[in-house]
């Protein structure tokens, strides 16, 4: 297994989450999809090098950082990839003929004899190469207070839904921004700064008009199948909030201490 670096959260995910799926249903078909998250970050995790991988740290208070940057391929496996490109032993096809360069021996066992190179057939699997995608993260800053700043993180490529390896695509994607934010989402390839800075509060994510799936699977995660009575709630409130005809939902994301303490809306 490779060495890679120590990280303060989860590298890597198996499936697309919930709330990304949910996601994908309120951006129109025809607009490309970008991976992209946005995160808050303390001082003090600058200051302690969380960041480091990104080449982010603390100056004078103040955050630095680069505009775009390759991921390093020490952060995790789909970060490696990206930077050195993979192999993919295809067991579900049949083994070919190949010959193996086994190095030079020996003549009769005696090197002052001489040597000769040694070749041997041998079936092995087939192989698909893939090369790197060399896909950077742009960083951009939203908003910041004293010491708590909002990050942009994207993914410098568009997804087509209509490929036919779009889903495969997207999970290599989310991966590389998981390994490297902690985070991991997605949001329609058009959506300018502005949008970005006025849907993203200090301490809260703002959804739009129709993101109800999403919000509700970004407010179940992480809470666990066994955790019903919090899910409970959850349904209870949001179902307060439906009666209510919300313009939007909000989600607290500082890790109240109840669920419902998390959950928030604007009406008109």
């Amino acid at each position: 297994m490779a060495n890679y670096r120590k990280l303060p959260w989860q590298r890597n995910i198996r499936v697309i989450p919930a709330s990304v799926a949910a996601k994908l249903q309120e951006v129109p078909r025809g607009v490309g999809i970008v991976p992209v998250c946005t995160k808050l970050i303390t001082a003090t995790e600058l200051k302690d090098g969380a960041f480091r991988h990104l080449n982010m740290k603390l100056v004078a208070d103040q955050p630095s950082f680069p505009a775009t940057l390759l991921p390093s391929e020490d952060t995790g496996p789909y970060s490696a990839k990206n930077c050195n490109g993979w192999e993919v032993k295809r067991q579900d096809l049949p083994m070919i003929p190949k010959t193996i360069y086994l190095g030079e021996r020996p003549i009769y066992g005696d090197w002052s004899n001489g040597s000769f190179p040694l070749w041997q057939d041998r079936m092995v699997y087939q192989v698909d190469e893939y090369a790197p995608t060399d896909y950077c993260i742009d960083i951009d800053m939203l908003r910041k207070t004293a010491a708590r700043f909002v990050f942009k993180f994207k993914l410098d490529c568009v997804l087509d839904r209509s490929d036919a390896n779009f889903d495969e695509d997207l999970l290599f994607c989310l991966n590389i921004l998981q390994e490297n934010t902690g985070l991991c989402d997605i949001d329609r390839s058009d959506k300018t700064r502005e949008e970005y800075v006025a849907t993203t509060l200090v301490d809260w994510e703002i959804f739009p008009p129709g993101s109800l799936d999403r919000f509700l699977a970004k407010a179940k995660a992480g809470r666990g199948k066994g955790n019903s009575d919090a899910n409970q709630v959850i349904d209870e409130r949001v179902a307060e909030f439906r009666r209510l005809s919300p313009e939007r939902y909000i989600l607290g994301k500082g890790g109240g201490s109840t669920a419902t303490s998390a959950l928030s809306c604007l009406t008109t």
